[in-house]
């Protein structure tokens, strides 16, 4: 998962989204569990026959979490993710998670083993919340691979895990004993239903927009409802989403069903997305288009532009422009160049 988001954002310019700080080790004894802080979700020692070999944090306040097992012949991997993304759907982020298992050179391409996810609830929700699929590799020395995302609150824990000595039935059970073995929290509510996400009914058409002139006032309010958007305690989000076409596995395109005056764009599939959508109409002023980018511990917000823009020049603003305001811990910074404007 990472290693495609990593070489996504390297050839889109946009490795801006991990959280701050480099990463580090974090200190998992032995035969014990390890315990996240926010969520308390638990990740055993062992799965099965995977013993666990680190857990490592993008950052330094555990917003993106990675553990690695394996068996200790190293022919079957599993990698767990637990990451508090900027947009909490679990829907979301499996089909950006598919895309990247479908684009693996190792792989050679995949074929699923169910014509569709499979739904079903995660050990103490009563809601089919989770989201899973098995997959047979189409050549190459792995002969199978599985996804699994689940929803923790705001938070999502991902699991991955390929092998080259499993047939895809055993890679099932062990999917099965890897989510049973993870000792999630008695207090955590349930997820929203999940569903995978389907293409978009009626694309979304666009034209060139243009830049306007930034106003503080919209800026600061834009700025002001992202420290009102919270950290990881909330429910996931309930919403269904559809899929815009597009021809890249780097990010893809995403809308309310009905919504076209704004879409979100999910950039890799770590939990980093760029809003698209109208201001806040102020003093009688046509409503413009800002452009967010929200990541794992903070946003930016972007110059506005006068409609809609195409997700082609949302990314290069984002790529090459400079945020007129940042938001980190609920503190606001503003750009010195809207005083003078």
């Amino acid at each position: 998962m990472r290693g495609m988001l990593l070489a996504a954002c390297l050839v889109m310019g946009l490795c801006t989204g991990a959280p701050a700080g480099a990463s580090r080790t974090l200190d998992a004894p032995d035969g014990k569990n390890w315990t996240h802080g926010a969520t308390h979700l638990a990740l055993p020692p062992a799965i099965g026959t995977l013993k666990r070999s680190g857990i490592v944090d993008s950052g330094t306040a555990e917003l993106d979490i990675m553990a690695q097992y394996a068996t200790p012949d190293s022919a079957t991997i599993l990698t767990a993710y637990l990451f508090r993304p900027a947009l909490a759907s679990a829907a979301i982020w499996f089909d950006r998670s598919q895309a990247m298992i479908e684009a693996r050179d190792i792989y050679q391409g995949v074929t699923a083993v169910t014509s569709a996810p499979i739904a079903f609830a995660r050990p103490g929700s009563g809601t089919k919340d989770v989201l899973r699929r098995t997959y047979v590799p189409r050549g190459g020395a792995y002969r199978s691979t599985a996804l699994a995302m689940i929803p923790v609150g705001n938070w999502l824990f991902a699991l991955r895990i390929s092998s080259t000595a499993m047939d895809d039935a055993a890679m099932d059970a062990l999917l099965d004993t890897a989510i049973a073995g993870v000792a999630f929290p008695a207090n955590t509510p349930a997820g929203p239903a999940a569903a995978a996400v389907a293409g978009c009914a009626e694309p979304l058409y666009f034209s060139k927009a243009s830049a306007v002139k930034p106003d503080m006032s919209l800026v600061l309010l834009a700025a002001t409802q992202e420290t009102m958007r919270g950290g990881g305690d909330g429910a996931a989000d309930a919403g269904a989403w559809c899929r815009e076409a597009s021809d890249t596995v780097a990010y893809g395109i995403y809308r309310h069903p009905g919504e076209k005056d704004r879409y979100v764009i999910a950039l890799g599939d770590a939990g980093i997305v760029a809003s698209v959508s109208p201001e806040v109409p102020l003093l009688m002023r046509k409503p413009g288009v800002f452009v967010t980018l929200r990541e794992l511990d903070g946003s930016r917000i972007y110059p506005a532009f006068d409609h809609l823009p195409s997700p082609d020049q949302a990314i290069d603003l984002v790529m090459h422009g400079a945020p007129l305001a940042s938001v980190r811990d609920k503190a606001i910074s503003l750009d010195s160049s809207l005083m003078s404007k």
